[in-house]
């Protein structure tokens, strides 16, 4: 079989999940990003032929990162993935990536959509940038040209169905994968440093974790932010740094190395999105790094880990509801322990190969 990813971003581990998906006699090329941060990527890869022409993210390179220049990149990726479909003869194409304003034309110039598999991330994008009904027009058009979409949780099919009217045997529920921190050392019994990590933007609930750790009445606490985003929510965190001795703030890209650390030293993992379309990979990293959770009770998120069980929901934008579900993990050992017990029983249910192999399967059934 002949399969193309396209994975600017590798923002789920695809580039170790393709060397998983390959069956013997399999061709697979995986298409991503030439330099990341300024730094040329290896194209050498025993398993898969790797394509690195696709330009690196506004900003991480010294442009720009306005709002024009990252159009201009999204657009070159686009055009850059068309030309190597069209050149290749491949049975499957598969976007792990999906622009939300280009793909719903992009897609349709693609041959052949009835080979077409597209990874859904975000049912709905994180910012939005146009009116409400002329969003959900344009991705209820993007969304009916694939054979197939995949999506990381049953709730996002069913947004998927109830939103935009996508036959529901069009859409699979396949889990990201973990890759486990093997040698992690066990946590402490309870409590005491929180973590909210990953890019900076106004549905994460920031203010509301900021807000919930000064009315929280205890000095054996911290919580750090790590990530960078909007400017705005960025002086935001560094100025709550600055007032609260419990706050610390690392604002900017947090490389690879870096955020091994902060799993590491974290007891908690915080998401307090206050709305949320999407499955968060930060919550596939605490269950690699067997942390457990505070998330809202918001889409796909609050209900995933209702259902594992791998950590407290809180109601989305409830400063009250984070403040007790903080406190309780700092002083319940039970309850920690058992949530701790319940992320590490995740892992092997969601590991590469077996994502890999579900993922491979639909590929035969198409």
């Amino acid at each position: 079989m002949q399969i193309y990813w396209y994975a600017p971003f590798n923002n789920a581990s695809e580039l170790e999940l393709a060397r998983c998906v390959g069956r013997t006699g399999d061709e697979l090329c995986f298409q991503s990003l030439e330099t990341r941060r300024g730094v040329r990527l290896a194209v050498e890869d025993a398993d898969l032929q790797v394509i690195r022409d696709l330009p690196d993210t506004a900003g991480d390179n010294g442009t720009p990162r306005t709002r024009r220049r990252r159009a201009q990149i999204a657009l070159q990726r686009v055009t850059r993935r068309h030309r190597l479909v069209q050149r290749g003869d491949f049975d499957i194409v598969h976007l792990h990536t999906y622009n939300p304003y280009l793909d719903p034309i992009a897609l349709r110039r693609l041959p052949d959509p009835g080979r077409l598999v597209v990874s859904v991330h975000n049912v709905r994008p994180h910012d939005r940038a146009l009116p409400k009904a002329a969003e959900r027009a344009l991705l209820r058009a993007g969304y009916r040209v694939p054979r197939l979409l995949i999506v990381a949780h049953q709730h996002l099919q069913e947004q998927l169905v109830a939103d935009f009217g996508i036959d529901p045997s069009r859409i699979s529920v396949i889990p990201l994968p973990i890759a486990p921190c093997d040698d992690q050392p066990p946590p402490r019994p309870t409590a005491r440093r929180f973590l909210l990590f990953g890019t900076l933007r106004m549905n994460k609930g920031i203010q509301v974790a900021l807000d919930a750790i000064r009315a929280l009445p205890r000095d054996d606490v911290e919580l750090h932010l790590a990530g960078r985003g909007h400017p705005h929510l960025e002086a935001v965190v560094e100025e709550a740094a600055r007032a609260d001795r419990r706050i610390t703030a690392e604002i900017g890209y947090v490389p690879p190395d870096r955020q091994d650390e902060l799993f590491r030293s974290a007891d908690v993992i915080l998401l307090p999105y206050t709305e949320f379309s999407a499955q968060s990979g930060v919550l596939r990293d605490a269950y690699a790094y067997r942390r457990p959770v505070i998330a809202s009770d918001v889409g796909a998120l609050g209900r995933e880990v209702r259902e594992l069980g791998t950590g407290l929901v809180v109601a989305p934008g409830s400063v009250t509801d984070l403040v007790e579900a903080m406190d309780r993990l700092v002083i319940d050992e039970d309850i920690y322990r058992r949530l701790t017990q319940a992320t590490a029983a995740i892992i092997d249910t969601r590991s590469f190969q077996r994502v890999a192999t579900a993922i491979r399967d639909l590929y035969d059934e198409l």
